[in-house]
């Protein structure tokens, strides 16, 4: 491997480390079930302005949000 994918690798490795000890932490002085509404809410957030920053969207087609089985086409 060369050494930008091991910094990559390192620092995937810390986000995910720092992941559970936050959650750790945080499930001792609040409710899991707004643990994991802030989580999610985050996560929303983030990936939404990853997507502006590239300059892509959502599907806006309901059918497409229904796909159970896209692979199998």
């Amino acid at each position: 491997m060369t050494g930008k994918e091991w910094l990559m690798l390192s620092a995937l490795a810390v986000l995910w480390g720092c992941s559970f000890l936050f959650n750790a932490l945080a499930v001792r002085d609040m409710p899991v079930l707004s643990v994991v509404f802030i989580r999610v809410a985050l996560a929303a957030v983030v990936l939404i302005a990853v997507l502006r920053l590239a300059r892509e969207h959502l599907p806006r087609d309901p059918a497409i949000w229904r796909a159970r089985d896209g692979l199998r086409q």
